[in-house]
């Protein structure tokens, strides 16, 4: 029997607001007003579960961190809270809070899917290594968790998320990764034995 581990994603933020941005990690973007109260319910969802984490780790962007502290404030837990930044959202180097429209030409995405995950921005990382740290950091958070103590809650990034899940653990072909989608505050729960990764749901809502 493995250990639970709960991957959630961050509640809606400030860029989420600005889709004709690319994103990339922009760890300053706080949490929308719409963002606060979806952070609040996703406690409230895990209490109408029943579940109560044995540990949880947090990728330090304020908008993942933000989602933690309030989740957890709602279901009336005050654990210590460790900040990996494995946990990161995708590095996009020089591309970070360009306009999207701009960088993303026919060609350039072109080039970025025939790449199948190993397009790396300028200065940036690709999917596999963004899913490289992400796996690594699952294992580590998991090492020494009874899987009878509860699961292991990870607030992160949706396409560090699904990259991850996607090329690592279902060994999706790059398109079906791109295609996937994860909303926010959504919850994807795995089981790891330390060996193996068995995906049990993936973009569960709690709204």
């Amino acid at each position: 029997m493995g250990v639970e581990v709960v991957l959630i994603r961050h509640a809606e933020s400030a860029m989420n607001l600005r889709p004709d941005l690319i994103g990339g990690q922009s760890n300053w973007a706080p949490l929308s007003a719409a963002g606060e109260g979806q952070a609040q319910r996703l406690g409230e969802y895990f209490v109408s579960k029943g579940e109560k984490p044995s540990k949880v780790v947090s990728s330090p962007a304020i908008r993942a961190k933000r989602t933690a502290e309030l989740s957890l404030s709602a279901m009336g837990l005050d654990p210590e809270l460790c900040l990996d930044p494995a946990l990161l959202e995708l590095d996009q180097g020089e591309w970070e809070g360009l306009d999207r429209a701009t960088v993303y030409t026919p060609d350039v995405v072109a080039h970025i899917h025939s790449m199948n995950g190993s397009f790396r921005a300028p200065g940036g990382e690709s999917p596999y290594d963004a899913a490289r740290r992400m796996y690594a950091a699952v294992d580590r958070h998991t090492d020494g968790v009874e899987p009878e103590g509860g699961p292991v809650f990870l607030y992160g990034h949706g396409f560090t998320f699904r990259a991850y899940v996607g090329l690592l653990v279902m060994n999706w072909p790059y398109q079906q990764v791109i295609k996937s989608e994860l909303q926010n505050t959504s919850i994807t729960r795995l089981l790891y034995d330390g060996s193996t990764t068995e995906l049990v749901s993936f973009n569960e809502t709690p709204e």
